[in-house]
């Protein structure tokens, strides 16, 4: 803009010069009082230069200010000059540009202080196994609902966060659900000192193949994770250091069994409390190198299980790595180190070992993104007398890449692996995972995928399969922004839109996850109507913003692009 602002400048130089040049050649000899009214004149040609220039005063001044000292460009020359010419090979300060905007990104709608995103998601699918069951897998048509919803603060101190999603399966025997909370709270005490709080929530159905469920089992009970946690960071110049302290609660249902009675649970609950303290060191350009450290208590509900078991363990982990801030490029964590939990029945053996934790996104390009993820992790189980934990090891990857601004395809693996420290069971879990998504616009987006599992157990008839294949639709609503989307007509499309369903999209789970759901059949019901109702609209023109060109379109996917 000040390049802009400088050509003006010099062009009312040059208009000023002129006007100056007619004045000399128009009164050569007159006294004082005629200068005076030349002075006026001459003020006089130089407003209105600039009025013809539409230029505000200021930015008048201060582009003859830039023309005379030279551009961004110019300056960063100088310095750089030999025997009073300046250097051809100099680099030269590259001049700002203005931040890329994604047309399809969510807008938020704003209620005070704060940013509201919701979203809601239809799918209908088939999958071979939904129950996941080695024993009678059976192929079921389904469809879910997924809502989802964030809210963000937007405090120049501080920062509330909350998210939470649901999804709910309905397949032609059963209705399952999965809910995903979060509530965040940073607070900024002074300049380097800060508090994080956080409190959460998870529901999630467990697999009819899992060791820690009978085989009659014929209903997949739920599995509940809540709770706490408080942090304090500060830093030291280059050193940082974070404390934390946590608490966990993890809930087992009771399970339905084929004879009609019910499997009991409850001596699998527990409560985990740790505490844990990081120390990091900023070595510059973007890396820090850490080490942490925690320790932990785990206690059961009831002391002693259905096996006779006194079960409890208490442990501590250490960890050293390396942190990585480079977000045009790399990101991430990765550290590796040593974890030890001891039970508190003496007969039972010590679960111990390598630990490691990470966590990668590297863009190789602006359109794709390459995901890793791993972790070593020490789980409880009441399996048998002899069993004192799990070691369990994951690994996923995923890459994402745009072949256009609104059509993303992702592929993913990810393999798990859970060794039995006390007991001769191993077991192995896969997954792969292709899925494409098409933002039609600010309101709607469309989706599919397909995925396959595998389970895989040294124990006889625990093996199982799963295949599934869905495709769905997300509703969300287009709120006021600058350059709305589409124009007038984009706008009263998303008003009346508004009066029906209120939602804006947000990042979604994989296939591969468990679904989750929440809510009325009328509501999906009057969404899924109310898409129907917008084909024709999308058929005759692309609303994404940006896009101020009508083009055909088939099923507003732009087919004829």
């Amino acid at each position: 803009m000040l390049g802009f602002a400088a050509a003006f400048a010099a062009a009312g130089a040059a208009h000023r010069a002129e006007a100056q040049a007619l004045r000399q050649s128009l009164y050569p000899s007159y006294g004082i009082d005629s200068l005076e009214a030349n002075r006026r004149s001459t003020v006089s040609i130089e407003t209105q230069v600039d009025q013809d220039l539409d230029m505000p005063g200021d930015l008048a001044d201060e582009a003859e200010a830039e023309a005379e000292g030279g551009t961004a460009a110019d300056r960063a020359l100088e310095g750089a000059e030999l025997d009073g010419e300046a250097d051809p090979l100099a680099p030269v300060a590259p001049l700002p540009l203005r931040e890329a905007v994604d047309p399809y990104a969510p807008l938020g709608i704003r209620a005070g202080t704060f940013l509201f995103f919701p979203s809601l998601e239809i799918v209908g699918g088939r999958s071979s196994n939904p129950d996941a069951s080695p024993t009678n897998p059976e192929a079921s048509n389904y469809y879910a609902l997924r809502p989802e919803f964030e809210l963000r603060s937007d405090w120049s101190r501080h920062e509330l966060t909350a998210r939470a999603s649901s999804d709910t399966e309905f397949d032609e025997d059963d209705t399952i659900t999965s809910i995903d909370s979060e509530l965040a709270l940073r607070l900024d005490i002074v300049r380097d000192l800060v508090a994080d709080l956080r409190a959460t929530y998870r529901l999630k159905p467990e697999d009819l193949g899992d060791p820690e469920l009978p085989a009659s089992a014929i209903e997949r009970p739920d599995a509940e994770a809540y709770g706490v946690s408080a942090g304090l960071s500060n830093q030291f110049g280059r050193i940082g250091l974070t404390g934390t302290l946590s608490y966990d609660a993890f809930r087992y249902e009771d399970a339905r069994l084929s004879d009609g009675s019910i499997y009991d649970n409850s001596d699998r609950d527990y409560d985990e409390t740790e505490a844990r303290l990081r120390a990091s060191y900023d070595m510059g350009n973007r890396l820090a190198l850490f080490v942490e450290g925690g320790v932990n208590d785990r206690a059961y509900l009831r002391g002693i299980d259905d096996n006779g078991v006194r079960r409890g363990s208490n442990g501590y982990d250490m960890l050293a790595g390396v942190s990585i801030a480079r977000e045009e490029l790399l990101e991430g964590e990765i550290g590796i180190g040593y974890q030890s939990q001891r039970p508190e029945d003496d007969n039972l053996e010590n679960v111990e070992g390598l630990f490691y934790r990470g966590s990668l996104a590297w863009r190789p390009t602006e359109l794709t993104t390459v995901s890793l993820e791993g972790a070593l992790r020490p789980e409880e189980t009441t399996l048998g007398s002899t069993a004192s934990g799990v070691r369990v090891a994951s690994v996923a990857v995923k890459v994402e890449h745009a072949l256009r601004r609104n059509l993303v395809v992702s592929a993913s693996l990810a393999g798990e692996r859970s060794d039995y420290v006390g007991l001769p069971l191993l077991e192995k879990n896969y997954t792969a995972a292709l899925d494409l998504e098409y933002q039609v616009s600010r309101w709607l987006s469309w989706r599919a995928g397909v995925s396959q599992s595998r389970h895989e157990s040294n124990a006889a008839g625990s093996d199982y399969d799963e295949t599934r294949v869905e495709a769905g639709v997300t509703v969300l609503r287009a709120v006021e922004a600058v350059g709305d989307v589409g124009g007038e007509e984009a706008d009263l499309r998303a008003a009346i839109i508004g009066d029906a369903v209120i939602f804006q999209a947000v990042e979604r789970p994989g296939l591969h996850q468990a679904l989750h759901g929440v809510g009325d059949l009328d509501l999906a019901a009057g969404a899924l109507l109310l898409v129907l109702e917008q084909f024709e609209d999308l058929r005759l023109q692309d609303v994404a913003a940006g896009d101020d060109e009508v083009r055909g379109r088939v099923l507003g996917l732009g087919l004829l692009d």
